[in-house]
């Protein structure tokens, strides 16, 4: 790092670059004397730092820095440098990784002094960011001189830091300055990378962009755009620069965004930027979410014409007719598959959230998203099947696709009481219309026939199929009852009682299984009872790494390629003993194999086992079941 006294004077050559300028003007600039400058610009250190520059001298012009373009962009990032960790870190780990992200070598003996550690705490430390690392494919290699450096693919790296920075790292509080539609974690984060005068131009960046697309990034996207265009700023900043990717089309409008966006950020910023920065940053705007439309050049409608027929199927509700879900896709699908391509991901921070309260939804997604995967050559991650549900959801709560549930309401509390459920229920649920409400003085005159639902608030329970059972206080809890059962009313489809028999298989286990033991075990079954081709196995694994396969309420849905199916089936299996299954404690294991000749019947069925490990009490009672005759009970008092 260049000392503060040489600072001014390579500032003030900088700005005059190519041009000669007296030493006296030099000196007054400085505020300092003429000898002085002449001892600077005659110092070994100084000469260099700004190498492979140079100066000329002219006893009648005075001083000229020669350089051309890209050393001088070299020069002003050297200068710009502000150590391996400019700003604050929260924990050892972050002081470190921050030395990585800013491509500083790690000296054990240098850290262990700055972070009061011993050399034994910093080979943990080590050991800990190498476990991390690796899921990247990047590694640390050591040198006995220069200590670690990081090591693989710029890309890569960037992706990492990412990663890192979403997931583990906490920033230190500051009070905020509300940049743009950053996030209060966001900001915090970059406010601790770099500092506010960059960051306000990277703001101005990312405002002329969207000008220029005449279009707004969501804002979760701009978020990850800011943080990615802060993550590569550092890294050029330091010479780092990605890989050339020849597999992006660079008569696109997202590169010529991103020419653009170079050339601002190599003006603004000082820094040098690759021409394979502008495919890396074409590759951030083509992952990137709208808030406008976009007319898509997707070749994928055919394809998407034929997931929405199979999950109408799968869900018994039609969403072929509905235009806005179709576009909404199209639009959310270009940006999603460019993201997997590249391997970016996109936290869906509602993910828990939809497994939980719309499990059958997200059920149905995750098993029908296949020949979309196929024909793009990917395969969608937890977070991105998510963000697919999400559509779905709103469309099947679309008001044009609500008909109105002729609903009574059981309650003993008075009046004010009676007008607050009808209210928010209603509010909550607008599909459902309470047209009568009931107390013990008439109660004698309902008949549920009447009534497609009957929610009953009393202490009296009663066992009707079209009954649900709620408190007064209307909790989270009673809101999740209404809601399954309502799908149950739009689900309602008679079912032969074979298909439970011709499509299911239930093991009730004792055996202490890993995930990979188990789904070896089971396939293999599947194998030699001819259900699936040996080739199955290997694509659930491969389903299994791309995506997480845990739902909710203990249950994994592992499930393999329909290309390696012979016929449909479920395997139910209960263990007796819980395993781990991405993290999660999990005894019930849905394997699910299915081709498109057994879709309807199949469909069926796995309606209803959605509908058992959607609801919590269904869900118990399905793990409580030790042999096929309770199962089918089960199955058989399950309403589609």
């Amino acid at each position: 790092m260049l000392e503060n006294k040489f600072q001014k004077l390579l500032n003030v050559l900088l700005d005059n670059k190519n041009e000669y300028i007296t030493v006296k003007s030099i000196s007054t600039q400085m505020e300092v004397s003429p000898r002085t400058v002449h001892n600077y610009l005659n110092s070994p250190e100084f000469l260099q730092f700004i190498y492979p520059a140079s100066l000329d001298k002219k006893s009648n012009r005075g001083i000229c820095l020669l350089v051309n373009e890209e050393d001088y962009f070299i020069i002003r990032s050297k200068l710009n440098d502000t150590g391996p960790v400019p700003f604050s870190y929260s924990t050892d780990i972050d002081y470190i990784m921050f030395s990585l992200l800013y491509s500083e070598n790690l000296n054990a003996q240098h850290y262990c002094n700055n972070l009061y550690i011993s050399l034994s705490k910093f080979s943990e430390y080590i050991k800990e960011i190498e476990k991390f690392i690796e899921r990247y494919g990047l590694k640390l290699k050591a040198n006995k001189k220069s200590g670690y450096q990081l090591h693989g693919d710029e890309e890569n790296i960037r992706n990492m830091f990412y990663h890192y920075l979403k997931t583990l790292y906490t920033p230190k509080e500051k009070q905020p300055i509300n940049i743009g539609r950053l996030t209060e974690q966001t900001e915090s984060i970059i406010k601790d990378l770099i500092g506010e005068e960059d960051i306000s131009k990277l703001f101005d960046i990312m405002n002329i962009t969207e000008k220029v697309m005449n279009s707004f990034f969501t804002d979760e996207d701009y978020n990850m755009i800011f943080l990615e265009f802060t993550i590569l700023y550092i890294r050029c900043s330091k010479n780092l620069h990605a890989n050339l990717d020849n597999k992006v089309d660079t008569h696109s409008q997202e590169y010529y965004y991103a020419s653009l966006t170079k050339i601002y950020m190599e003006k603004d910023l000082s820094i040098f930027l690759s021409d394979a920065e502008i495919v890396y940053i074409t590759k951030l705007y083509l992952s990137a979410r709208k808030q406008k439309n976009e007319a898509t050049d997707t070749n994928n409608n055919e394809v998407l014409e034929i997931f929405l027929q199979i999950l109408s199927i799968r869900l018994n509700f039609e969403l072929t007719n509905d235009f806005e879900l179709r576009q909404n896709l199209l639009n959310h699908l270009r940006p999603a598959i460019h993201r997997i391509k590249h391997g970016m991901s996109n936290k869906n921070p509602l993910l828990n959230q939809i497994k939980e309260n719309y499990t059958e939804i997200y059920m149905a997604v995750m098993t029908t998203i296949e020949d979309l995967e196929d024909i793009e050559n990917i395969m969608f991650d937890s977070d991105e099947l998510g963000y697919i549900c999400l559509h779905i959801i709103a469309a099947v709560n679309r008001p044009s696709n609500l008909k109105k549930i002729n609903t009574a309401l059981i309650c003993n509390e008075g009046l004010s009481i009676e007008i607050f459920l009808k209210n928010i229920i209603e509010s909550y649920f607008r599909e459902i219309e309470i047209s009568d409400i009931f107390r013990e003085t008439n109660i004698q005159q309902l008949n549920p026939k009447d009534y497609s639902l009957i929610l009953n608030t009393t202490s009296h329970k009663y066992n009707q199929n079209n009954i649900v059972n709620i408190s007064k206080n209307f909790t989270s809890h009673d809101h999740s009852l209404i809601r399954h059962s309502l799908f149950q009313i739009k689900n309602k489809v008679n079912i032969d009682s074979k298909i439970l028999s011709n499509y299911l298989l239930f093991y009730h286990t004792t055996n202490l299984y890993t995930q990979e033991s188990l789904i070896k075990d089971y396939c293999k079954d599947l194998f030699n009872h001819n259900y699936v081709t040996k080739d199955f196995y290997k694509s659930v694994l491969q389903r299994m790494k791309s995506s997480g396969t845990y739902i909710a309420r203990g249950i994994a849905l592992p499930h393999g390629s329909k290309d390696f199916v012979q016929k449909s089936v479920i395997s139910l299996i209960h263990l007796k003993k819980p395993i781990l299954w991405d993290n999660e404690i999990t005894d019930l294991v849905i394997l699910v194999a299915i081709n498109d000749d057994d879709a309807k019947n199949y469909s069926y069925l796995f309606r209803k086992i959605m509908r058992i490990a959607s609801n919590d009490d269904l869900s118990k009672k399905l793990k409580h079941c030790t042999a096929d005759e309770q199962l089918y009970e089960l199955l058989n008092k399950v309403s589609l």
